[in-house]
């Protein structure tokens, strides 16, 4: 299981508010935790330019997809050499 990551450039300001608003992730003492979604929002709002700008320098999105696909299917050919026949799921949190 991995984060994620956008897959292109209008989803990254959805990835960092999805990302910035898990409490499993970030989140605010239990006094202000009514806080953490719309903290997350003006984190999303405010980061998302830079790192539009850093995935566009990459290609548009983040590649942590395909790479992971592809390490699952070289690690089914591995195992399969071995005589062991196994599938590789790959799960992506967002």
């Amino acid at each position: 299981l991995n984060l994620g990551g956008p897959d292109t450039l209008d989803d990254v300001e959805p990835f960092l508010y999805n990302l910035f608003s898990d409490p499993e992730i970030f989140s605010l003492p239990p006094q202000i935790q009514f806080l953490n979604k719309p903290l997350a929002y003006v984190i999303a709002k405010v980061r998302s330019r830079t790192s539009r700008e850093g995935y566009a320098a990459i290609g548009g999105g983040s590649p942590q997809l395909g790479t992971t696909m592809k390490q699952g299917e070289a690690i089914e050919e591995a195992m399969a050499k071995l005589g062991l026949h196994a599938r590789c799921y790959v799960a992506m949190r967002y």
